[in-house]
C-alpha cells in the first residue's frame, strides 16, 4: 500500500502498521502540509488528535481518507513553551480537540482558548495528575434551563439557554461531571485490566472498545482468528447497534409522547437484553471479546432462539413503521432541520447523524473487518439532514442488523472459537478437575500479558467511528487515547441550537444521541 503513500511536500512516510500510514513533519511544516492535504485530498477528516508525553512532547493527528478507505497518522515533536498552529479553519471539530489539548496539557494553540472545566489556577491533570483541580462553575445567567436523564447511559444532562424572541441565543451543556481522567487512570495498567476497565466505565460501549483492542492487538502480534469467532463478534456488535438504535427510539419517542411506539420500543428493548443477557450473562456484553477471539460459543438453542426473535421484532418495528412513521402528520411532526451535509463534513460528523444529512460514510463498507465485505447490506442515507431524517435512518439500520445477524448465523462457521496461536487456552482439557478454573484463569491472565503494542484501531460503533490508539510497553500503557462521536458531537450541538426555536432543543439533544461519558473522560 505504501504506492498510495500522500505525496506532500516535507511529508515523510514512515511506516504502515494494522492499515494505518504514520508520517512525520516539523511543527512549522505542519499548518502548510494540512492545507494541502485538505486541497489534494478533499474527503480527509481529522477524526482524534492527542498528545503523547512519554520521552518528548508528540502532537498526533489521525485522519481518515474517505474515498480511498485508509487511516494515516501525522506526528511532530514540540517543546511546552512552543505555540501550536490551530486547524479548526480546516476541520471545525479540531476546535474540541485542541480545547482538551490546552485544558489537560497546558497546550497553547495560535488560536487562544479558555479553560472550559476547570479553573485558571488548576493544574493540568495530563501532565501532573497531583495538580490542585479546581472544577470550573458556570455563574453565567440563563433564561432556560432543563435536564435530561438517560438512565441506559447512567447518565444525566443539564441543558441551559439563553433565549431572545423565543430563539436561542446561547446554548450550553453542563459539562465536567464525568471528567474523572480514564485516559490518564488507564495508564500503567495491563492489558488484561485494560479490557475490564474500559468494560465497566463504558457500559453500553464496552464491547465496541473490547472489540478495538482486541482487532489492534492481533493486527500487531499477528494473531489469526477463528472464523467462528470472528462471525460471533459481527453478530454480538450488530446486535449492540441495534441496542442503541432503539435506546435512540426510545428516546425521542418519549420527547414527542408516542406512547403506544415507546412501550413497543420497550418491549424489544427488553427482547435484545434477554438475548444477550441468556449468551454470556449481561446485556453489555462484557468479557465476551479478549485477544484471540471470544470467550463463549453459541448453543444451537440460542441460535434458534435469535432467529425466533429477530421475527417478531422485524414485524414489530415494520407495523409501527407502516402505520406510524410514514404518515404526513408524524412526518409534518419531525419536519426539523438538524444539520447540512456542509456542516456534517466539516465537523467530521460519522455515523447514524452524518447519513441523515446525506453523508454515505460507513466504516462496514469503507473498510471492511471481518466479513462485512462478504454481507449482503445497504447504508441508508437522508436527504434533508431533519429530525425525521434521523429517525428513518435509525429505523432502517436497525433492519439492515437484523438481516446482517441473520446472513451471519444461516452461515455460521464451524471449528474454534479462540485462535490456535492462544496456546495457554488449550492447556487444560479437564475441567473437572480439583482446581482447574483457578489455572484455567490463570492461565488466560498470561496470554493477556502482552508486552509491547503500538497501533491506531477504529470501528464504525452505533453513533459513528470509534477510534483507539495504544502504546503499550514493558506490560503497560503509556498513553491510550479514545475518540468516539460524542466528543464532537456536544460541541456541534451547541452550535446548531444557536438561532433555533426553544422548544426544538429536546428533539435536536434526542437526535444527535450523544453519552456524556464518552465525551467527557
Amino acid at each position: 500500500m505504501t504506492n498510495n503513500t500522500l505525496k506532500i511536500h516535507r511529508l515523510t512516510y514512515c511506516e504502515q502498521k494494522n492499515n494505518t500510514e504514520t508520517y512525520t513533519c516539523s511543527r512549522s511544516d505542519f499548518a502548510t502540509i494540512c492545507f494541502h492535504l485538505i486541497g489534494e485530498y478533499p474527503y480527509v477528516w481529522l477524526i482524534d488528535f492527542f498528545v503523547e508525553t512519554k520521552d518528548s512532547l508528540t502532537a498526533n493527528y489521525i485522519f481518515l481518507d474517505m474515498e480511498e478507505a485508509r487511516s494515516f497518522k501525522i506526528s511532530f515533536d514540540f517543546h511546552m513553551q512552543d505555540e501550536l498552529p490551530s486547524i479548526t479553519h480546516l476541520w471545525r471539530n479540531a476546535f474540541v480537540f485542541e480545547q482538551d489539548a490546552f485544558e489537560l496539557y497546558g497546550v497553547t494553540f495560535s488560536r487562544q482558548y479558555s479553560r472550559k472545566y476547570f479553573t485558571d489556577d488548576s493544574g493540568f491533570p495530563m501532565l501532573n495528575p497531583n495538580s490542585k483541580i479546581v472544577p470550573r462553575v458556570d455563574t453565567m445567567n440563563y433564561d432556560y434551563c432543563t435536564s435530561l436523564d438517560n438512565h441506559f447511559h447512567r447518565n444525566s444532562v443539564l441543558i441551559k439557554a439563553k433565549v431572545e424572541n423565543n430563539l436561542i441565543d446561547n446554548c450550553s451543556i453542563d459539562r465536567g461531571g464525568f471528567h474523572i481522567g480514564v485516559e490518564h487512570i488507564l495508564e500503567s495498567m495491563s492489558i488484561k485490566d485494560t479490557y475490564a476497565y474500559l468494560e465497566g466505565y463504558f457500559f453500553s460501549q464496552g464491547i465496541v472498545y473490547s472489540d478495538l483492542l482486541s482487532r489492534g492487538l492481533e493486527k500487531q502480534l499477528s494473531v489469526k482468528i477463528p472464523n467462528r469467532a470472528q462471525s460471533i463478534r459481527m453478530v454480538l456488535i450488530e446486535f449492540n447497534r441495534v441496542l442503541e438504535h432503539y435506546r435512540y427510539l426510545e428516546q425521542l419517542c418519549y420527547e414527542f409522547k408516542l406512547s403506544s411506539v415507546y412501550s413497543q420500543v420497550q418491549l424489544a428493548i427488553k427482547k435484545i437484553q434477554a438475548i444477550l443477557i441468556s449468551y454470556c450473562g449481561n446485556e453489555s456484553l462484557s468479557g465476551v471479546i479478549r485477544f484471540g477471539g471470544v470467550t463463549k460459543d453459541t448453543s444451537q438453542v440460542w441460535l434458534s432462539r435469535v432467529l425466533s426473535e429477530i421475527t417478531w421484532m422485524e414485524g414489530s418495528l415494520l407495523n409501527i413503521y407502516q402505520n406510524i412513521f410514514v404518515k404526513e402528520t408524524f412526518r409534518d411532526m419531525l419536519d426539523i432541520q438538524l444539520l447540512s451535509k456542509k456542516l456534517a463534513m466539516a465537523w467530521g460528523v460519522t455515523g447514524p447523524l452524518a447519513r441523515c444529512a446525506g453523508l454515505n460514510v460507513d466504516l462496514r463498507k469503507i473498510s471492511p473487518s471481518y466479513f462485512y465485505s462478504d454481507i449482503n447490506f445497504e447504508v441508508p442515507i437522508g436527504v434533508k439532514g431533519s429530525v425525521y431524517d434521523s429517525l428513518l435512518v435509525n429505523v432502517e439500520e436497525i433492519f439492515q442488523s437484523y438481516k446482517i445477524i441473520i446472513q451471519v448465523l444461516d452461515n455460521l462457521p464451524t471449528g474454534a472459537i479462540l485462535s490456535s496461536d492462544m496456546d495457554s487456552f488449550r492447556s487444560i482439557t479437564d475441567f473437572e478437575e480439583q482446581g482447574a478454573e483457578q489455572n484455567y484463569i490463570s492461565l488466560v491472565g498470561s496470554d493477556l500479558q502482552v508486552k509491547i503494542a503500538h497501533f491506531s484501531e477504529m470501528i464504525e460503533g452505533p453513533r459513528g467511528i470509534y477510534n483507539l490508539y495504544l502504546s503499550h510497553d514493558q506490560g503497560k500503557n503509556n498513553r491510550l487515547k479514545i475518540a468516539s462521536p460524542s466528543t464532537i458531537n456536544v460541541q456541534l450541538f451547541e452550535n446548531v441550537c444557536k438561532g433555533k426555536e426553544l422548544e426544538k432543543i429536546k428533539p435536536f439533544w434526542a437526535s444527535f444521541n450523544i453519552n456524556l461519558k464518552e465525551a467527557e473522560k
